[in-house]
């Protein structure tokens, strides 16, 4: 029996299904509340209530259309492939004339 796109799928990580807290996947509303707390008990309440507030609504605002789109961020930065490619790639030599003078 032939595998459905949604079992091929699972292996890729962008493509699996991510569990969401107001429309930001759980491992970045975490992160993002728990670094707000921190600096609320460390530095100043007011100070880890704001960089919360302000992370998590930007994060809010990333994740409003696509719920993975930071994943995909982070995998093409980790990647070893420093630049988008499309399609093959042929190299091409490069030649340089010179003009010698004869004085």
């Amino acid at each position: 029996m032939p595998e459905s796109f949604e079992d091929k799928s699972q292996d890729v990580a962008v493509l699996s299904p991510t569990e969401n807290i107001l429309g930001i996947p759980n491992k970045y509303f975490l992160g993002a509340g728990s670094l707000g707390f921190i600096v609320a008990v460390v530095v100043h309440w007011a100070f880890g209530a704001a960089l919360g507030s302000f992370l998590l609504y930007s994060l809010y605002i990333l994740h409003a259309n696509d719920p993975q789109a930071l994943d995909i961020w982070v995998a093409k930065i980790r990647s070893g492939v420093n630049r988008w490619l499309a399609g093959n790639y042929k190299r091409r030599r490069i030649i340089i004339f010179t003009l010698e003078r004869n004085d």
